[in-house]
């Protein structure tokens, strides 16, 4: 998971409600992997934007994760249909 969607998970789990320092403690003692975004992940997660242009769809974060496994080879496991919507390639492995 790259440290852009970590951001997302933490803010999440705060929404529970969790305390902040509860979240992060959640969030980190769960991953496997954290994965800063480095440069290129990050450009084709802005070229992504090409992609789907319709409003609220992919978020910046999907994106982000989108370009990740795109890069990495790997699959992605998401719970988001919208993403079925899109044309990509990278798998998409449903969890609901």
């Amino acid at each position: 998971m790259s440290t852009v969607n970590l951001t997302e998970v933490i803010a999440r789990l705060i929404r529970q409600p969790m305390t902040a320092e509860q979240a992060v403690f959640t969030a980190r003692s769960t991953l496997v992997e954290l994965i800063d975004l480095d440069v290129e992940t990050a450009s084709l997660a802005g070229e992504l934007y090409a992609l789907d242009r319709a409003p609220g769809r992919l978020s910046h974060g999907d994106r982000c994760c989108i370009a990740l496994a795109m890069r990495r080879g790997l699959p992605i496991i998401t719970g988001d249909r919208e993403w079925l919507k899109v044309e990509l390639d990278v798998e998409l492995r449903m969890i609901r």
